[in-house]
Order: C-alpha cells, then structure tokens, then sequence
C-alpha cells in the first residue's frame, strides 16, 4: 500500500452545508419513524443520521418539527412522478394499469405510515397535527395554486400513462386517471377502527378494471 500523500494526511471531509445536513437527517429519520413510530427517541434519529444529538437539535428545534420535514419529503411525488413516467406506452392496459396501481399503492403506504406516526405524537404532545404547507386537501379548483398540489401532479402523470390506451377507456384517460388516483389513496387510509383491506397491486387493478361484479353484466342492466 502507497504511503499517503503529505497533504492528505490528517485531511477532514468537507463539512456539509446545512441544506445538505438538513436532507440527511431527513432521509436517514424516515425509515426509522416507520419502524419505531412516535416512540422514537432523538438519540435513535441523531445515531441514523451519523450526527450528535446536539447537532440535530441545531437543524430542528424539536422531534415534531423533524416529524413534519419528514412528512413534507414523503410527500414529494418526484419519485412516483419518475416511475410513472418508466410505465412502458406499448404494455396493454391492463398491465400499465396494474404498474400503475403498485407505484401509487406504494408512494400512499409510505406518506400513510408518515402520518400515522404525526397523529399519534402530536395527540400526546396536546398539538394539533399539522400538514406541510402546500399539501392539504386540494380543495375546490377555484382555489389559487391547486394544479401544482401534488395530487394534483400525479393524476396528470397517470393520465399520461392512460393516453395511449383511451380507445380501450369507457371514460376519458383524464377522468380515469383522477378515479384510479382516487381509489388507490382511499383503499390505503383507514375509514374507521375496523379491519383496513389488505389488496395488492393486480387485486386493486383487477377491481378498478372490472368493478366488483364477478361476471360482466350488460350493458342494458344496473346493480
């Protein structure tokens, strides 16, 4: 082994911006609020992030805010967007749909686990649970801003994987994308305190694609 050059010895990495920091701590915190739920500690979040616990406390004033920053990354939909754009335009539709289906149900499942992981903190800190700003409810069309709302962004990138197949639609790919986004996102947030579904991606397609009739009914007939 060569000796190390004079000048490397002793040489420190260079010290991370703060942004860059900020983004670590993030990234490293997510999957262990996952895991752990509000009972992690700060001292797990600072040893998953490789920083003193002092130094988390001098990018995030407390573990809620920290919280927060994580549920506003989990609910970036860059990721989905850039997988949703790979769905292959020559598949037949019932396979881009299914794609479709796996790539939503799982950007859903991680922002749902996020947010249960807020409920449940900031009901026993007294506080209310608050949504990163921007990524409420999208509301009514009218209100300002709501076409970049995230869900908002994804439903367009849906119905971009649907255009090719709009002959094979009974409804507009535009309209089937919103319902499809729409029935995904419902099927993976709990409606009440009993049992949540459990359907994976082909189970959800396979519903949205033929209803819950098992044999086709006609055209002239309704449920």
């Amino acid at each position: 082994m060569e000796p190390a050059a004079p000048g490397d010895r002793g040489r420190r990495a260079a010290p991370m911006s703060p942004e860059d920091r900020r983004d670590a701590i993030v990234g490293a915190a997510i999957p262990l609020l996952r895991s752990r739920g509000a009972a992690v500690t700060t001292r797990e979040l600072a040893d998953a992030a490789c920083v003193a616990e002092g130094t988390l406390f001098r990018v995030f004033p407390d573990k809620a805010a920290l919280v927060r920053a994580a549920i506003e990354r989990a609910l970036d939909p860059t990721p989905a967007l850039e997988q949703l754009a790979g769905v292959e335009r020559e598949l037949p539709v019932r396979i881009a749909i299914a794609k479709t289906v796996a790539i939503l149900q799982e950007h859903a499942v991680g922002v749902a686990s996020l947010v249960a992981v807020s409920h449940e903190m900031f009901a026993s800190l007294g506080q209310p649970t608050a949504t990163p700003h921007g990524h409420g409810h999208p509301g009514h069309a009218h209100k300002p801003g709501w076409a970049d709302h995230p869900v908002e962004i994804v439903v367009r990138a849906v119905a971009n994987v649907l255009d090719p197949h709009a002959a094979e639609l009974r409804l507009e790919p535009a309209l089937c994308a919103r319902m499809l986004v729409g029935f995904v996102l419902t099927i993976n947030r709990p409606l009440g305190p009993g049992p949540r579904p459990v359907l994976g991606p082909h189970d959800l397609a396979t519903l949205f694609c033929d209803g819950a009739v098992r044999h086709p009914i006609s055209e002239d007939h309704t449920c």
